[in-house]
């Protein structure tokens, strides 16, 4: 997920504004003017979308907690308001079956 203006900023040093903003609308906000959460589905639906033309049984995916987060949610196995709240430990695993 790209960040926009907010890449590599501490949380702290954006304003507290902004932030509320965006916890107003985790789906459409595009914080720093990067990406929504909404766009990165689109994002994650299109590798989906290419990964079911593959003839394989297993696909293996490395990404990082924003995509994991906009996959489960999209996957009906968040039941957390927006679905984008989910704690991701770091190096987890999660198995998504998206025949």
């Amino acid at each position: 997920m790209s960040f926009g203006d907010w890449q590599g900023t501490r949380w702290d040093s954006i304003a507290r504004g902004k932030i509320d903003e965006w916890a107003k609308d985790a789906w459409g906000y595009r914080p720093g003017g990067g990406e929504s959460a909404e766009m990165v589905a689109a994002r994650w639906e299109r590798w989906v979308n290419q990964v079911r033309k593959v003839n394989s049984d297993t696909v293996i995916a490395v990404t990082h907690a924003g995509v994991i987060r906009v996959a489960l949610a999209r996957s009906g196995l968040r039941s957390d308001p927006s679905g984008l709240e989910a704690h991701i430990p770091f190096g987890s695993v999660h198995r998504l079956d998206i025949g």
